[in-house]
C-alpha cells in the first residue's frame, strides 16, 4: 500500500514537473518572439554600462530582441551642483540692490565671491556634461546601432507613477521619430 502511494505521488510530481517544463518552454518562446523586445537602461558611468553590456550580450546569445538602450540621467547644462542656490542668489541680489542704491554693501566682496561660486558651479556642470557626452559617444560607437541608443537627460523629479512613465515614453518615442 505504501509502495502504491509512493508511485502515485511520483506520478503526480512528474505531471507537475512536465507542466513546469512546458510553461518554461512557452515563456522562453515568448521572450524570443518578434513581439517581444528588451529595453536596456543604464546611467552614463562605467559600472552601469559594464553591467548593461553584459546583459546585452546575454540577450544576444539567447537570440532575444533588443529594442533600445536608454542612456538615462545624462547631465546637461543646468547648474545642479549649486548647493545653496537660494542663499547665493539672496547674497548676490542684496549686494546688487545695495550697489543700485549707492549704499556700501555689508561685505564689499559679496558680489565677487557670489560670481566666483556661480562660475565654479558652471564649470563643474560643463565638465560633467562633457564627461557624459564622451561616455554617450563611446557607447554609441560600441553599439554600432544595435540596439538604438536613446539619450535621456537628468530630470529634476523622477517619474513616480504609471501616468508619468507613460508621458515619458510618449516623449521618447516622439523624439526618436523626429530624429529618424
Amino acid at each position: 500500500d505504501m509502495f502504491n502511494n509512493l508511485l502515485g505521488f511520483f506520478a503526480a510530481l512528474s505531471k507537475t514537473f512536465d507542466g513546469f517544463v512546458r510553461g518554461a518552454t512557452d515563456v522562453l518562446a515568448l521572450l524570443r518572439s518578434e513581439q517581444t523586445a528588451f529595453v536596456i537602461v543604464s546611467a552614463p558611468d562605467d559600472g552601469s554600462t559594464y553591467e548593461a553590456m553584459y546583459l546585452r550580450q546575454r540577450l544576444l546569445d539567447e537570440e532575444m530582441n533588443l529594442g533600445a538602450w536608454v542612456l538615462n540621467r545624462l547631465r546637461g547644462d543646468r547648474l545642479e551642483p549649486l548647493q545653496d542656490r537660494e542663499g547665493l542668489a539672496d547674497r548676490l541680489q542684496a549686494a546688487m540692490q545695495a550697489d543700485a542704491r549707492g549704499d556700501e554693501p555689508v561685505d564689499e566682496d559679496a558680489p565677487h565671491s557670489a560670481a566666483v561660486e556661480i562660475a565654479d558651479a558652471a564649470l563643474r556642470v560643463a565638465e560633467m556634461a562633457a564627461e557624459d557626452a564622451t561616455h554617450a559617444q563611446k557607447l554609441s560607437d560600441k553599439l554600432a546601432g544595435r540596439p538604438l541608443l536613446v539619450r535621456v537627460g537628468r530630470a529634476s523629479v523622477e517619474p513616480a507613477s504609471l501616468a508619468e512613465l507613460s508621458r515619458l515614453a510618449e516623449t521618447l518615442v516622439a523624439d526618436q521619430s523626429v530624429g529618424a
